[in-house]
């Protein structure tokens, strides 16, 4: 499941991202990143992702989507989560999603990070 989530500034968005990712979450994600870059030409992105367990393959085409067509438009991604699994998504965050990216403990560091 894919929520979004209050953060501060015209060009960041979060999202809280948890359990099982299917295609049809893309559809909370999509629209929002799209009006914020549609206004503004840039995103921020905080995504709380310490309560994702996996994503469908159904939804890698969704994903492979969203960082073709936001690569060069996400300015800061901070993905929040200690896991293996936010490590691989923060790893692989500035090569195919991000023009920077970190990983953080907490949503609070990521807030601030984007904020600076």
């Amino acid at each position: 499941m894919i929520e979004k989530v209050d953060v501060d500034g015209d060009t960041t968005l979060g999202f809280r991202i948890s359990g099982v990712v299917g295609r049809d979450d893309y559809k909370v994600l999509v629209p929002e990143v799209t009006d914020v870059v549609e206004k503004f030409g840039k995103v921020n992105l905080l995504l709380d992702l310490r309560d994702l367990k996996w994503e469908k393959v159904t939804a890698w085409g969704s994903d492979l989507r969203f960082g073709k067509e936001f690569h060069g438009k996400i300015e800061r991604l901070a993905v929040v989560g200690d896991g293996l699994l936010q490590k691989l998504v923060g790893d692989l965050a500035k090569p195919f999603y991000a023009r920077a990216a970190q990983r953080f403990a907490t949503v609070e560091e990521g807030r601030e990070w984007l904020a600076e």
